[in-house]
């Protein structure tokens, strides 16, 4: 592995962390959320059946133990971030 590549996977694995981060928010508020006691259902706040189920597998999961096709959604984030930098980089080489 290439040091861009192992700074891609350093990058990815924060990305799904911060991810994680939000999804517990996120789930929490919406399972907190008051309607005189009455369960929410997924329909009732927009999720598609099954999404629920599959964002809390997810984030019980290390990003080095996610799937492949996991791992790559987090790698597309991570090269936005590396985006930013390099060109940050390439405007203030000079300074």
């Amino acid at each position: 592995m290439t040091k861009s590549e192992e700074l891609l996977e350093l990058i990815a694995a924060e990305c799904h962390n911060q991810w994680c981060e939000w999804m517990r928010y996120l789930l929490n508020k919406a399972i907190s959320y008051p309607l005189a006691y009455e369960p929410i259902t997924e329909v009732e706040i927009g999720w598609e059946v099954g999404d629920y189920g599959r964002w809390r597998m997810q984030m019980k999961t290390s990003y080095k133990d996610l799937s492949g096709k996991e791992q790559e959604s987090d790698r597309v984030e991570a090269r936005k971030i590396l985006a930013i930098i390099t060109q940050f980089n390439d405007e203030n080489k000079n300074e």
